[in-house]
């Protein structure tokens, strides 16, 4: 099991940790000591951005990769969201349906160039700066026995701290997956 070992800074340090998605309970469990949250507030340039309210966790995800019809038409109605001039696209889904997704996408619209990643997989990689649009198919939501040593090493039996932690992580990745694309820098088709 994993102990949460403090290390022994001087409390004159200064901690300064960039993370647009971080969590400052992490940090202050970490490092046995308040961290002050800056927030930047960046503007992100005009795009377009699409919530398609579908609920579709990692489970339903698998149950449809049996049924290709309905995935497909899924699939469809949020390519259709994507501009004419979004000519590069990231895919980003579970990681048990990226290989068939990323072919779907291919097959349906060869025009465009696809490249895909899966959640839990993709923080802080710049590869995809200069794609036109991230399609989100799915949205993450940790397994809570994957990441119960972690949780336990940092908040203890402080459960009301555990669970805020432990339902702020797939949103957390979901925002970063989704800025792979770097929307901060142009404006991008941000498809949910």
């Amino acid at each position: 099991s994993l102990r949460n070992i403090v290390p022994d800074l001087p409390d004159n340090v200064r901690l300064v940790a960039l993370d647009a998605t971080g969590d400052h309970r992490e940090l202050e469990a970490l490092f046995s000591r308040p961290f002050k949250v800056v927030d930047a507030a960046v503007e992100l340039p005009p795009a377009r951005r699409v919530w398609q309210r579908v609920g579709m966790g990692k489970r339903k995800v698998n149950r449809l990769m049996d049924d290709q019809a309905k995935l497909e038409a899924l699939f469809r109605k949020g390519m259709a969201n994507l501009r004419p001039e979004d000519k590069h696209v990231l895919l980003i889904t579970h990681q048990s349906a990226e290989v068939a997704l990323l072919e779907l996408a291919r097959r349906v619209d060869p025009s465009r160039e696809w490249a895909s990643t899966h959640y839990w997989s993709s923080r802080g990689l710049d590869c995809w700066r200069d794609y036109d649009a991230a399609l989100a198919f799915g949205t993450p939501t940790a397994n809570r026995a994957g990441v119960l040593d972690l949780e336990l090493a940092l908040f203890g039996g402080d459960q009301a701290a555990r669970d805020s932690w432990f339902s702020g992580l797939g949103p957390r990745d979901l925002i970063q997956a989704m800025n792979r694309v770097r929307p901060v820098m142009a404006s991008k088709t941000l498809i949910i």
